[in-house]
């Protein structure tokens, strides 16, 4: 662990607070305490408005025209923005080689499910019309990730086209199940705790149904016929055994899939690009994605 990585590690902890029903946070209020991260230079940043599709585009001038990374924030569904995110899609821009639209979508708990999936999806049949979906790498992190998986299963299940590849790192998946990681690493995860999951069904998922509808729990859908899918997570997190899950099922399914499992970092370090860590991590999403959205 770098000491970067240490210090970052300790900030967020001394921060954590266990989720309470009976006194949530005010997420309004969390939100407009987000800091607003800065783009690298020589990123440019435009902000997109096109027929309910909100977000930001990251472009750099020699980056591929005709290929796009669609990237939706994590941040438990409740919080999260395309500007907070800058720092990490301004590097995606910059050291990935690809642009990226960075997806705006409504949060829980004033837009439960499925308002922030339905807006996503929209996104990316804008972008499927733009670009081709041969064209296109779906990522995302924690619920970002959980929502780049539901986007590909609503896209099969309505005839649309699926991505040429899909990166998740540290992706939350299901809401019905105790994994060992929940009790074992609730102490070793900076973010995340034992109440995650009364958190996520209390300000997101609202009824018992959608706990197990697979565009809001993606360990329940149906991924025979996918693209190439890579994930990454670390073996220290609340979220490991959903990404440990989640990759033996797309075995038994025989999508082509990479698992990277990294060893003592935070939940999805690999959005936090000044972190040592992460960058050697994009690396090998960049050799996957270069991999399957060229060919």
């Amino acid at each position: 662990m770098s000491l970067i990585h240490f210090i970052v590690y300790n900030i967020i902890k001394k921060g954590k607070k266990e989720f309470d029903k009976n006194n949530p946070p005010d997420y309004v209020l969390r939100r407009e305490q987000e800091i607003q991260s800065r783009a690298p230079k020589n990123v440019k940043v435009e902000q997109i408005a096109n027929d309910g599709v909100n977000g930001e585009y990251l472009s750099k001038g020699n980056n591929p025209e005709d290929k796009v990374l669609m990237y939706i924030h994590g941040g438990g569904f409740v919080g999260g923005s395309p500007a907070a995110r800058r720092a990490f899609t301004g590097y995606t821009a910059k050291k990935l080689g690809y642009n990226v639209y960075s997806i705006d979508y409504r949060l829980a708990p004033e837009y439960a499910f499925p308002f922030g999936a339905e807006d996503c999806l929209k996104a990316y049949k804008m972008l499927v019309e733009k670009y081709g979906a041969r064209n296109i790498c779906l990522i995302g992190e924690s619920a970002g990730g959980n929502l780049v998986l539901s986007v590909a299963l609503q896209a099969k299940a309505q005839g649309i086209e699926l991505p040429a590849c899909i990166v998740v790192f540290s992706p939350t998946l299901q809401y019905t199940r105790i994994f060992p990681s929940y009790k074992n690493n609730a102490k070793t995860d900076c973010m995340l705790d034992i109440t995650f999951l009364e958190e996520v069904k209390t300000t997101y998922l609202k009824t018992l149904e959608n706990e197990t509808n697979p565009y809001a729990a993606p360990l329940y859908g149906d991924f025979t016929g996918f693209p190439p899918i890579y994930i990454a997570v670390s073996d220290s997190e609340y979220l490991y055994d959903d990404s440990l899950e989640f990759y033996k099922k797309l075995q038994t399914l025989n999508v082509t899939s990479q698992f990277d499992v990294y060893h003592k970092k935070m939940h999805a370090f690999q959005v936090i690009p000044v972190l040592p860590e992460a960058k050697r991590a994009l690396k090998n999403a960049k050799s996957f994605i270069d991999k399957y959205l060229n060919q």
